[in-house]
């Protein structure tokens, strides 16, 4: 299965799981095609990752929750988030292709950082201008935090007081990873105290808290 193939599939059995909610008991066919969607889905996700991938482990644990819609919704989560981390894999995997193949032809080639500025008058020479824009990330932070806090909400076997906390400790993220200058320090501890007391929402917010990490880091 080629990467353009496991991509298609991934959108392929996100809709799929879309289309099963709601979930409906008494449909013997429903429950059929709920149990086939899942099967593929760990059979993608063991393809896409490896065995003891923790996006395939979270997988076959939101089977065992008692609410069975919360296996859709759940699932479809882990999925999404799964689809764009083997995503952003493939671009890093390019990007650093490039990256050595630029370093192999011109090595004398420094990056000098150029500051956008307010151009005036006539010019008649050509302008090099570098743009650092953040506006796609934040816009990814914000999407991948809402998907959270929709898995944050439906999730049962929590007291309110700890989901209370979840949802503060989110809030506190979200805000340092669209900072123009993140902490790296607050990142890690926020993150660590998630991944210790919510553990069930980390595939969905790694790809997007490591990239983060890594604006942080400079």
């Amino acid at each position: 299965m080629s990467l353009e193939d496991v991509k298609k599939r991934f959108d392929e059995l996100i809709r799929t799981g879309k289309s099963l909610l709601p979930f409906q008991s008494s449909s013997l066919d429903y429950l059929a095609k709920k149990d086939t969607w899942e099967a593929q889905c760990q059979v993608l996700l063991e393809k896409a990752f490896e065995k003891d991938s923790i996006y395939l482990q979270k997988f076959r644990n939101a089977l065992t929750y008692g609410n069975k819609e919360a296996h859709i919704t759940h699932g479809v989560a882990l999925m999404e988030a799964a689809r764009e981390e083997f995503d952003l894999e493939i671009k890093s995997d390019k990007l650093a292709k490039v990256k050595k193949e630029i370093r192999e032809e011109k090595p004398e080639a420094p990056f000098i950082p150029i500051t956008i500025q307010n151009i005036q008058g006539d010019v008649n020479a050509p302008v090099i201008q570098a743009v650092r824009s953040e506006f796609n990330f934040n816009q990814q932070v914000t999407e991948s935090f809402k998907q959270v806090q929709i898995i944050v909400e439906n999730r049962e076997g929590i007291s309110p007081k700890l989901k209370e906390e979840i949802r503060e400790q989110l809030r506190l993220l979200q805000e340092e990873l669209t900072r123009q200058e993140p902490n790296l320090g607050n990142i890690q501890k926020l993150w660590k105290w998630l991944k210790q007391n919510a553990s069930w929402i980390v595939p969905t917010l790694t790809s997007i808290v490591m990239e983060g990490i890594k604006i942080a880091m400079g």
